[in-house]
């Protein structure tokens, strides 16, 4: 499960996507294009995870210097690097901006349970999933055009076996 521990390094897209071999496309941006014109895709959405990758940020992402108020702590405690809560805001409008600059309509935003590992050091999953919640909402309703946003794995794991009462746990 290497992907757990993958960071990100920039808000735009990394190098499998800038070098596209096609006749029809050769960046993300004509890609996008070529999916909804060739294809006849009405929407395209990209995904990303609520800590922007699985493992959080790179801390020594120059491009993501100026969001990069990562906690330290949570990367040695919990293996993951979090966007500060004062600059989750920034870091989703500099994403969500680039994305619609190049055709993206949306976002599926994935990892959202990772509050519930990270959040004890900023009061809680309550408070810092707020926090996070509403900078994201904000931002996809000011970046893309119909609110364009799909939400994936948000609920706490202190949910037990909710759905499978008579399930034998392992």
């Amino acid at each position: 499960m290497k992907r757990f521990a993958t960071r990100l390094v920039d808000i735009k897209e990394n190098s499998k996507f800038k070098v596209l071999t096609s006749d029809d496309y050769a960046t993300f941006a004509e890609f996008i294009s070529f999916v909804k014109e060739r294809k006849g895709l009405k929407y395209v959405y990209v995904w990303h995870a609520l800590v922007g990758y699985w493992g959080g940020l790179l801390p020594s992402s120059d491009a993501l210097k100026n969001v990069r108020g990562v906690a330290m702590d949570s990367i040695e405690e919990y293996g993951r690097a979090v966007i500060d809560p004062e600059k989750i805001y920034d870091f989703y409008i500099d994403q969500h901006s680039f994305l619609a600059s190049i055709g993206d309509d949306g976002v599926k935003v994935d990892v959202q349970n990772v509050i519930e590992t990270v959040g004890s050091g900023y009061g809680g999953r309550v408070a810092l999933g707020k926090e996070y919640q509403y900078a994201l909402e904000e931002s996809v309703a000011k970046n893309f055009k119909e609110s364009n946003l799909i939400c994936c794995m948000s609920h706490s794991s202190d949910q037990g076996d909710d759905l499978s009462k008579k399930a034998p746990t392992v």
